[in-house]
């Protein structure tokens, strides 16, 4: 993820506003009152390895402002949005759905959207095991389906409302609905048969498919969804 580029001018300016000494009351930014920044767990990894991935751009804010910061992983995307609205985070990585969540109630401001691959969108999906005989949405009619956390764009309400509009009703078409909580878990379950067919992000996809987690030859794309923001980076307002 190459938020740096961005962050160095956008998430600089917007930090000093933070630091404020309006806000001094709270979190400044000081080694003693340290900005509080709560993350989205990272599909598949741990806590430790979102840290690190994280780690270097808020190390290279704090050499352009002096600001220190204090990084938490929340447990789910909902964690990260009370979170912010609770008051017990200044700084958000959110998923694009959460992010809204939180706007929507008065608790998050756009920083910066995160560039991967030199693009701000990444791409939700269908997939399905090829020997389950789907070649549409309608196919997904009485078959298996895996959804990942009720709050995530990419592995839930992007794939609901990609079936929705193609009409079919999960809730009440599939012969059942395997909420498995992460990308991971829904490509996990894909690749060992416990479903037919399941939602989660292109890059999931392609993290599995590296990682040999899942074996290609025996998964197809059934649709691939219009363009999606990538997760955005927010401040408390």
């Amino acid at each position: 993820m190459k938020l740096k580029k961005l962050l160095s001018a956008m998430v600089v300016a917007s930090l000093v506003h933070i630091a404020t000494p309006a806000f001094a009351a709270q979190n400044d930014g000081s080694a003693e009152k340290p900005l509080r920044v709560v993350l989205i767990p990272a599909d598949g990894g741990t806590e430790e390895g979102t840290k690190k991935d994280f780690q270097p751009i808020f190390d290279a804010i704090s050499g352009h402002t002096g600001l220190k910061f204090d990084i938490k992983v929340g447990q789910s995307y909902n964690s990260v949005v009370e979170a912010m609205c609770t008051g017990a985070a200044d700084i958000a990585w959110f998923g694009p759905a959460s992010y809204l969540q939180a706007r929507n109630r008065g608790c998050a401001e756009l920083m910066a959207l995160a560039v991967k691959h030199g693009e701000s969108v990444y791409y939700s999906g269908i997939f399905a095991r090829k020997d389950a005989k789907i070649n549409s949405i309608a196919d997904l009619k009485g078959k298996r389906i895996a959804l990942g956390d009720v709050n995530s764009t990419s592995s839930f309400n992007v794939p609901v409302a990609i079936m929705l509009a193609n009409g079919v009703n999960p809730a009440q078409d599939s012969s059942a609905i395997n909420m498995a909580g992460s990308h991971a878990n829904v490509l996990k379950a894909l690749s060992e048969g416990l479903v037919d067919a399941g939602g989660a992000s292109f890059d999931s996809y392609e993290k599995a498919v590296n990682q040999k987690a899942i074996d290609p030859s025996k998964i197809k794309v059934v649709v691939k969804s219009d363009p999606i923001p990538q997760p955005p980076l927010a401040m408390h307002p």
